[in-house]
């Protein structure tokens, strides 16, 4: 609240109020273009999630990406923004946790941050505390931190070496006097995070890419998009649990706000099952 003497410097009550009340128009314009709805995300990635495995075709487009990475001698700053954003959208493509918690992930040197190399094996904590839904699932509700080790996972093994290669040279680079995994130069990891996703799947997996895997009709896509994936892609293969595993949510939640599952693929699933596990019995006139 402005004091009697900054009114009067503004012009009086009248203009502090004008003054006023357009910073909380632009406030809230701003805040409805951020708000996406579930049913306006997944339409949006829609052209991908109707495909038959679709986290195949993020995978193919990570493995284009990393056949583009900068090898130079002496690394550059734009050489480590490239890398940092190759390592953000393999980590989401495999474990998708939601953007806020990957943006605050650390990382030190000593081995004393949350993603660490302890005792030879590579391991992910995270503190109930930054799970949006730490408190409201039943089952993290019970524990105060999720410890993953992710030091054998097939996954993360292939991932490895180029993780390595981005602590050791890259990051440096970017995280002088930074704890977090991922850094951002204009101090808005909010933004740095969304803007790594968008330009990414834009240049590697929609309907503009050129070098990666062209996809009609799919946009670009930010951080969160890449959980409805991981789970219509665990779901076409009827795994909710595996799907809410891998997403750290209940297996209603899956259902109600992540996977594409229409009914005809549901309904497929059940005659497969069927196809599989009910033998034919010998006809009594053969």
């Amino acid at each position: 609240m402005p004091n009697q003497e900054e009114i009067q410097s503004i012009g009086g009550w009248r203009q502090a109020c004008q003054r006023a009340y357009k910073y909380l128009s632009e406030i809230k314009s701003r805040a409805k273009r951020e708000i996406v709805s579930t049913s306006d995300r997944k339409s949006n990635i829609l052209p991908l999630l109707i495909l038959d495995n679709p986290l195949d075709f993020v995978q193919e487009a990570l493995r284009l990406t990393r056949s583009s990475l900068p090898f130079s001698v002496v690394p550059s700053l734009k050489d480590a923004l490239i890398w940092q954003r190759y390592i953000f959208v393999s980590i989401l493509a495999s474990f998708p946790l939601r953007a806020r918690t990957m943006r605050s992930i650390t990382y030190h040197h000593d081995q004393k941050g949350e993603l660490a190399l302890r005792d030879g094996v590579w391991s992910l904590s995270i503190p109930n505390s930054k799970l949006k839904n730490g408190q409201a699932n039943s089952s993290l509700k019970r524990e105060e931190v999720i410890s993953i080790r992710l030091s054998g996972r097939r996954w993360f093994d292939r991932l490895l070496p180029d993780l390595e290669r981005f602590l050791t040279f890259y990051r440096p680079l970017l995280c002088q006097n930074n704890s977090f995994l991922f850094a951002s130069f204009e101090g808005n990891l909010r933004n740095m995070s969304y803007d790594m996703a968008i330009s990414w799947s834009r240049e590697y997996l929609s309907q503009y890419s050129k070098v990666g895997v062209y996809i009609p009709g799919l946009r670009p896509f930010g951080p969160h998009s890449f959980r409805d994936i991981v789970a219509t892609h665990f779901v076409q293969h009827g795994e909710y649990e595996k799907a809410a595993a891998a997403l750290m949510e209940d297996v209603r939640t899956v259902r109600r706000h992540y996977a594409h599952d229409p009914m005809h693929r549901q309904v497929g699933r059940a005659f497969g099952y069927l196809d599989e596990t009910v033998k034919p019995r010998p006809s009594p006139f053969s």
